[in-house]
């Protein structure tokens, strides 16, 4: 085999391989060090890695998804400009109707307490005995 042409490369792709596959094995080791080192830490590194990959995939779904939702605002970007101006004008009205009944229920409890006052008050009139 020695005098054969394709030796060396023969011996290229044995140690290629021989390198590639020792790395993968490093690689592998110091993934499993990193977990290890997380779980002495109390971190939870499979439940990081699926919520890595579940956002991920939350954002590549989204970015497929933008183009429509911009183009259906700008389509009807009217209307959402009218419904927000609707539920502004119903929040309006909703907190000037609590303010109302807050200063009605002040009111009530104000005149409440005053009548009591006034029906705990001794009476000094002169006694007809």
């Amino acid at each position: 085999m020695s005098t054969k042409l394709y030796k060396t490369l023969g011996m290229d792709l044995a140690n290629d391989t021989r390198r590639n596959r020792e790395a993968a094995i490093d690689g592998f080791i110091q993934g499993e060090h990193r977990i290890e080192v997380a779980k002495a830490t109390g971190r939870k590194p499979g439940m990081e890695v699926r919520a890595r990959l579940r956002a991920e995939a939350d954002r590549k779904a989204l970015r497929s998804q933008l183009s429509a939702l911009d183009e259906a605002l700008t389509r009807n970007g009217q209307a959402v400009t009218a419904l927000g101006q609707e539920i502004e004008t119903f929040l309006r009205t909703m907190r000037d109707q609590t303010a109302d009944l807050a200063r009605r229920g002040v009111e009530a409890a104000e005149a409440r307490q005053a009548r009591e006052n006034a029906a705990a008050r001794p009476s000094f009139s002169p006694s007809p005995y």
